[in-house]
């Protein structure tokens, strides 16, 4: 019988992209109408916690264990794993075009840290609310 649709990735991603940035900018409006302020450095602390400790084990595992054994592919070069270290790693796969590493999954939270970069600032040096 099989699946009555096609799925369809890009339309799944932007959808993901659009709502993490609705949910992120409700949460910066919620605490501007609460607080009269939106506390950019208590944001970031929440979204360091929240992130980093999974990313960066993750991470740096898959570079020690491709370093080490072949079981999970090739080595991650040098510049990927900078890249990657500095939530750049979409525009490494962009310029680089899209290689076999096991890090490459990675690629949407570069581009989730970098909304978390600059969304608060925008909405806090704007004023903007939404």
């Amino acid at each position: 019988m099989g699946i009555p649709f096609k799925f369809n990735w890009q339309l799944w991603c932007a959808s993901f992209f659009f709502l993490s940035a609705f949910l992120i900018t409700e949460l910066l409006t919620r605490e501007d109408v609460h607080f009269g302020k939106i506390n950019i450095k208590s944001f970031y602390i929440r979204r360091i916690l929240r992130i980093w400790p999974l990313y960066f084990t993750f991470f740096f595992g898959m570079v020690l264990l491709t370093s080490t054994t072949d079981f999970f592919g090739t080595v991650i070069p040098g510049q990927a794993q900078l890249a990657f270290t500095l939530f750049s790693g979409n525009w490494y796969i962009t310029f680089k075009e899209w290689q076999s590493y096991c890090i490459n999954p990675l690629w949407s939270v570069s581009v989730e840290e970098q909304l978390y970069i600059l969304l608060p600032l925008v909405l806090f040096f704007t004023g903007k609310k939404g």
